[in-house]
């Protein structure tokens, strides 16, 4: 595992509940839910991220060796982790983006700047470091997240990658 870096992980929504089976209908697509994992293996991954079960976002550890994530490592060091985690702290806890989500099937595309919800929290995360600036955080799916994440730094692959390891490394 890379000491430096980080990865987005993606959750393959057909190994979830009817949740997940309703974003995976409204964004045409696998993935259900996006976590930026931060460090730590991948059984045992310190993620970050907003999600309707916990209420918004937070840090959660979360095997992501069980067969049913797939990961892109992103091009950090160190310090790019550091400012990411310093943008987290001074974010404070943000409540789960229940309007957001309802943007993506709903006509008029409500938003609240206050609330979050996973792709989005994870897209603007990536944009603190100068990354994937043209796009509106609160306008991409995971599944968006994971084409646009893929243009930039290559297709998903199935974790056990550590992050920011590719899978060359």
């Amino acid at each position: 595992m890379s000491s430096a870096g980080a990865s987005l992980a993606f959750y393959r929504g057909a190994y979830g509940g009817k949740f997940d089976a309703l974003i995976d209908a409204w964004t045409n697509g696998p993935y259900s839910h996006a976590e930026l994992w931060l460090d730590g293996p991948a059984h045992r991954a310190r993620c970050f991220s907003s999600s309707a079960r916990d209420g918004g976002t937070r840090y959660k550890v979360i095997d992501l060796d069980s067969g049913k994530w797939d990961a892109i490592p992103l091009p950090f060091n160190e310090l790019d982790r550091w400012i990411i985690e310093r943008h987290i702290a001074e974010l404070g806890h943000r409540k789960y983006d229940w309007l957001g989500i309802l943007g993506f099937v709903l006509p008029w595309g409500e938003h609240n700047d206050k609330d979050c919800f996973c792709s989005e929290i994870c897209l603007h995360l990536i944009q603190t470091r100068g990354y994937l600036l043209r796009y509106k955080a609160w306008q991409v799916s995971p599944v968006k997240l994971a084409a646009i994440a893929a243009e930039w730094w290559g297709e998903p692959v199935p974790v056990p990658l550590g992050p920011g390891e590719s899978k060359a490394a």
